[in-house]
């Protein structure tokens, strides 16, 4: 049976407006070293704000160094980068290297 090895981290709070309605996120996973791409579980952690959001767990690009999440309110009402800033949102992830 072979051995997995899991890595968590928290992205930084470097989040990007898209749209009015989207932000985005490039999480570096770097740091694990991972030799392939693992599958990753990703959630939201915050301090404040960050209720009715959604999208975070939708993960994209992913690859050995890092993915990106995409983010928006459930109602697709307007979503400020001022909320992600203030409420100190950051990306929790787990990498699972089979």
């Amino acid at each position: 049976m072979a051995t997995s090895r899991v890595v968590s981290g928290l992205s930084t709070t470097n989040w990007v407006q898209d749209t009015p309605k989207v932000l985005h996120i490039d999480v570096d996973t770097s740091a694990a070293e991972f030799k392939k791409t693992p599958v990753y579980v990703a959630s939201l952690y915050a301090k404040s704000g960050h209720w009715g959001v959604i999208g975070v767990s939708s993960i994209i690009t992913p690859t050995a160094i890092g993915f990106s999440v995409y983010i928006n309110r459930w109602d697709f009402s307007p979503l400020a980068l001022t909320s992600a800033v203030s409420g100190e949102w950051r990306v929790a992830w787990i990498g699972i290297e089979a």
